[in-house]
């Protein structure tokens, strides 16, 4: 695999042809405060996950993950998570950009 190098050896490095994807997160419905800043934590801890954001809406996290090959081991990773509910990814198929 390449790698654009980063200095500070942070989660931030691009795996070259490595798969996009938004994973909508929703957590079981008891979930405390303290609890779901723990599950935030433990996302965001993945070295795959590029952000995650506590949201208002259709789920309760959105997190962008880049793999080199497939979404499923970390899809299956964030569900053993102790109260996550469902986790749907959506492939990023492409970039549209504003010129």
């Amino acid at each position: 695999m390449d790698f654009d190098k980063v200095e500070d050896g942070s989660k931030n490095e691009k795996i070259s042809g490595s798969i996009r994807a938004y994973l909508l997160i929703n957590l079981k419905e008891d979930i405390l405060p303290k609890k779901f800043d723990e599950i935030m934590r433990k996302i965001d801890s993945l070295n795959e996950a590029d952000f995650v954001d506590a949201v208002d809406g259709f789920c309760d996290i959105i997190a962008m993950i880049e793999v080199p090959v497939t979404v499923k081991t970390i899809v299956e990773a964030i569900q053993s998570i102790d109260g996550v509910a469902t986790v749907q990814p959506c492939r990023i198929l492409g970039i549209h950009k504003e010129w």
